[in-house]
């Protein structure tokens, strides 16, 4: 769980299970303080979780796990899509 830097929402990891496959996935959100207002922010294959908001409140930094690697990706609320920032073949 992260604060946006103007203290009214927060970004953090949560899991749900996944119809198509049958498993069980980490995916990030945010909620609004008062709490009306919640919104799914990824959906990559696997797990996103560790979310880290920039100081701008415009980004948010997380750690994606894809077949048991772990990468670092970068959303732009701004986009729709996050961008892989690492491809390590062991991970990070």
């Amino acid at each position: 769980l992260r604060f946006f830097p103007d203290g009214r929402s927060v970004v953090f990891s949560r899991e749900t299970l996944n119809p198509a496959s049958g498993h069980r996935e980490r995916d990030l959100w945010t909620l609004a303080i008062d709490g009306e207002r919640e919104k799914k922010v990824t959906s990559l294959p696997g797990h996103e979780f560790q979310p880290a908001v920039s100081a701008s409140g415009r980004e948010i930094l997380f750690i994606g796990e894809d077949g048991g690697t772990r990468n670092l990706y970068r959303l732009s609320l701004s986009e729709t899509k996050p961008r892989k920032l690492t491809d390590v073949v062991g991970g990070n």
